[in-house]
């Protein structure tokens, strides 16, 4: 057949997609592509394709073929060609992809005289990309706009999502007014009050919120908003928040999916571990998580990390860094949640870790879904992700002491020293204390503005009136949107600061924000809301830091910090207490020029710079997490026998590390644990004839095999282990294990 057919096959398609047999259109039109049409019927070709897919809903692949036949119409006429540009609109808004038909909207405005339908999709594109900035100004530039309900609703999301308090509850009054109360409004005006620092009014409008809408998908969002938004200002009491908790948690069961996750239940595998972040990046996520990506041990784990952000900065020097130790890196950032649930699931993602929490761009809602077998939370936010599919959260004792699992949904998974570690490149020369050139005592803090509340500021006060030639440097990201920055700068006034002895300045560039400490003496911490990146770098700096300790997690960081270089009395449990440490050690000279000399080495030799020992630690948790795991939902005994030599000794590796780990860390070796190590052995043994010739190795496996069997207490586990250890470094030909 050849092209002199193709009038007869598309007569064909017309008939088929009048009668609505539109799959059946959609193979003639793709038949007729492979007769190689003339170009201006190739357009048309592919255009029906794509309205026969758009009937079936099949909106990924009309896309592609209409982005195929504009690339084919090249710079003819606009209006040649608008015909596959409007329905191009109708696919991406149902795809959806919302970036792209953004920018195809915003073309379009150029050309189209009548503007309404175009505005229409461009209001749902900004909504559906959360581009509040682009939305408040598409109000501004359409004062007449008209959605119905949806008009004061998003006016008021994205004014306040902007900075533009007065205008947000003006829209948002006008709702209530018109059509009475409303869930979505509710959920804006709690987060305005939080924003505003009034959190008592914002936790009333999130109870009358929750109320108005059954939806659990919308309830979970808004009650991780909820969390995120107090740890800034710590409104919820220690005796409320178990409850709001549990409400959140009992809500998220609803989400769960039966999804039957076949991965392969052996305790001493290699672990497939997922990050989905937006924070593989210059960030102090970033930062946290590098020191885990590089593992002890080879077979220990695959890292897969799947990446919710465009990279911003091409030359992101993190990036590049989490890219090259990444088993598999995926650009995810314009994916929607059931791509990202199917590529956890057909990648075989043991472990779904969140480093993100209620942090922008996050996915929680695929959490409470549930993307792997073992969920675990980590660093991205300093309170409970709320997420009831979420199964543990790795802290330290300092930060949760006994007693803080009413605060979390998730089991605590404890490092045995601090939870947090970092890397010590690029820090300045550390000069001496400032008050030796001033003559006079500089406090600071240098966090992100909003976490700096009234209360904060009331202490701060009271601070700088006992140290009467003091001065107080502020330096932080100023809050977007004018409004915010004169709202930050009105409540410092308010607090009673003597305004003439305080700096308030933005957030700089990190060789410049590091020299910063060089010109202070003493930090001064948040409450509720303490350091832990901002934390670490005035310790390297040999600046101390005074911190008020609370019961709950996101007050106790800085304390952790502080123990692990010997500085914990500069933590107080109570606001007198603050007040009374900071200025006692600004009197103490002598103290702070000890400090600061012996600071930066006491830094370099804790747990909070030993990458080695973390990811030690980090991997026996891991690994303790999974080996329940394995025993809690396996059926019967794993039969060892069907692994290959290499798989065997992939294992039995792992295994040899775990037990050594484990023991010590003083923990004892179960019977279950025991037998399993014995059985992965045992059928190593069997096949290692297949693998060497090295009789005298053989024979020493023959022993050891034997001694695990006979083994009981630590001694003689110790035994198996370094002989295991000899026979493992023989067989690789090389030190695997130390």
């Amino acid at each position: 057949m050849n092209s002199n057919h193709l009038p007869d096959i598309l007569k064909t398609t017309k008939l088929q997609m009048d009668g609505g047999k539109y799959a059946q259109a959609v193979q003639t039109l793709e038949f007729a592509l492979e007769l190689d049409p003339e170009p201006w019927l190739k357009n048309e070709i592919y255009f029906q394709a794509a309205l026969c897919k758009c009937e079936l809903k099949d909106y990924a692949g009309a896309v592609e073929n209409l982005e195929t036949a504009l690339s084919i119409a090249g710079d003819v006429e606009y209006a040649e060609k608008k015909h596959i540009y409007d329905i191009l609109r109708i696919a991406y808004t149902h795809k959806p992809d919302h970036l792209k038909l953004a920018e195809l909207c915003r073309m379009l405005l150029s050309i189209e005289e009548d503007k309404t339908d175009i505005v229409t999709n461009l209001f749902y594109a900004y909504i559906g990309s959360e581009n509040w900035e682009e939305l408040a100004k598409l109000f501004d530039d359409n004062p007449d706009i008209d959605f119905g309900k949806n008009t004061s609703i998003y006016k008021s999301i994205s004014f306040r999502m902007t900075g533009r308090y007065k205008e947000a509850f003006y829209e948002a009054g006008k709702y209530i007014e018109r059509f009475g109360d409303n869930h979505e409004v509710l959920a804006n005006l709690m987060e305005i009050y939080y924003e505003i620092g009034d959190g008592a009014r914002g936790v009333e409008y999130y109870k009358k919120a929750i109320v108005l809408c059954d939806d659990p998908v919308w309830r979970q969002k808004t009650g991780c908003q909820l969390l995120f938004k107090d740890l800034y200002h710590g409104v919820i009491s220690d005796d409320e928040f178990p409850g709001i908790v549990d409400d959140i948690r009992r809500n998220t069961e609803k989400l769960q999916t039966n999804t039957a996750f076949d991965n392969t239940l052996k305790p001493f595998r290699k672990i497939r571990i997922g990050y989905l972040s937006a924070d593989f990046r210059k960030h102090p996520v970033g930062y946290f998580l590098l020191p885990v990506m590089m593992s002890t041990v080879n077979s220990h784990c695959s890292n897969l990390c799947f990446n919710l952000t465009k990279p911003k900065d091409e030359d992101d020097t993190v990036t590049r860094h989490f890219k090259s130790l990444a088993d598999i890196w995926e650009e995810v950032y314009e994916r929607p949640d059931s791509y990202i649930e199917q590529l956890f699931l057909t990648k075989k993602v043991d472990i779904a870790f969140d480093v993100m929490g209620q942090t922008a761009y996050n996915r929680l809602q695929l959490y409470a879904r549930r993307l792997a077998p073992l969920q675990i939370s980590w660093i991205g936010a300093p309170v409970t992700s709320g997420i009831a599919a979420m199964d543990y959260v790795i802290t330290d004792r300092n930060v949760d002491p006994p007693g803080s699992e009413k605060y979390y949904t998730e089991k605590l998974l404890y490092m045995p020293e601090c939870f947090l570690c970092t890397t010590l490149s690029g820090i300045p020369k550390v000069e001496t204390p400032a008050f030796t050139r001033n003559g006079y005592i500089t406090f600071a803090c240098f966090h992100n503005l909003i976490k700096v509340t009234d209360k904060t500021l009331s202490l701060w006060r009271v601070i700088m009136e006992r140290c009467v030639n003091s001065r107080l440097k502020i330096m932080g990201y100023l809050p977007a949107g004018e409004e915010k920055r004169e709202l930050f700068d009105e409540r410092v006034r308010m607090a009673g600061l003597p305004m003439e002895r305080v700096t308030i300045l933005p957030m700089r560039d990190q060789n410049d924000y590091f020299a910063a400490y060089n010109d202070v003496d003493i930090m001064l911490d948040t409450y509720p809301f303490s350091g832990a990146t901002t934390t670490f770098d005035a310790l390297r700096m040999g600046r101390p830091i005074i911190t008020l300790v609370g019961e709950r997690h996101v007050t106790r960081v800085s304390h952790s910090l502080l123990l692990h270089v010997g500085l914990d009395d500069l933590a107080a449990f109570s606001e007198d207490e603050y007040v009374e440490k900071a200025v006692e050690l600004a009197n103490d000279h002598e103290r702070l020029r000890k400090i600061n000399d012996e600071l930066p080495r006491l830094v370099e030799n804790s747990p909070l710079t030993n990458q080695p020992v973390f990811r030690k630690n980090f991997e026996k948790i891991i690994r303790d997490a999974w080996v329940g795991y394995c025993f809690k939902n396996r059926v019967g005994d794993y039969d060892y026998g069907d692994d290959s030599p290499a798989e065997l000794l992939e294992q039995i590796i792992n295994a040899t590390v775990y037990l050594e780990r484990k023991l010590d860390a003083g923990e004892t070796i179960d019977d279950p644990l025991a037998s399993e190590y014995y059985s992965a052995q045992k059928a190593f043994l069997a096949k290692l004839s297949l693998v060497t010739n090295n009789e005298e190795l053989v024979h020493g496996y023959e022993n050891l095999v034997g001694l695990i069997e006979s083994s009981t207490g630590e001694k003689n586990l110790r035994m198996v282990i370094t002989t295991a250890k000899k026979h493992i470094n023989t067989l690789c030909n090389r030190e695997i294990l130390s």
